[in-house]
């Protein structure tokens, strides 16, 4: 079974080997070089995250209609539309973890220990 990171950096590898981060490393390395402040980098680094943070709230979408119409996925046929939906959301955000430097694995594990000492239902209501 593998790790949470070695899922990301799979799934990094897999998206960089097909093309899709392949404009934005070279977009960034111009904006970079040519821009001493950083300004229009980070800006552009801003710009790609929320286009990529939207790719997962589309997948989402997708899911919500696999869950309104259950139907088996047409590429993966062994697993219905709303599991395939949740797992592409689940790899873009393992693919935006990797490329990004985020520390899913460590945020997961923290989050999950938090949420344990939470009172039921997080305090509100009974």
């Amino acid at each position: 079974m593998s790790t949470i990171t070695e899922l990301s950096i799979a799934a990094y590898a897999n998206s960089s080997s097909h093309g899709f981060w392949e404009d934005f490393n070279k977009t960034y390395a111009i904006l970079k070089q040519a821009d001493p402040t950083e300004t229009l980098s980070d800006k552009y680094v801003l710009d790609v995250k929320l286009s990529k943070i939207d790719l997962m709230h589309s997948e989402l979408g997708e899911m919500t209609e696999g869950v309104r119409k259950p139907m088996q996925d047409q590429h993966c046929p062994a697993f219905s539309s709303e599991e395939i939906e949740l797992a592409d959301c689940i790899i873009r955000a393992f693919d935006y973890a990797e490329a990004f430097g985020l520390r899913l694995e460590d945020a997961i594990h923290a989050k999950m220990a938090y949420n344990q000492s939470r009172p039921y239902k997080h305090g509100k209501g009974a």
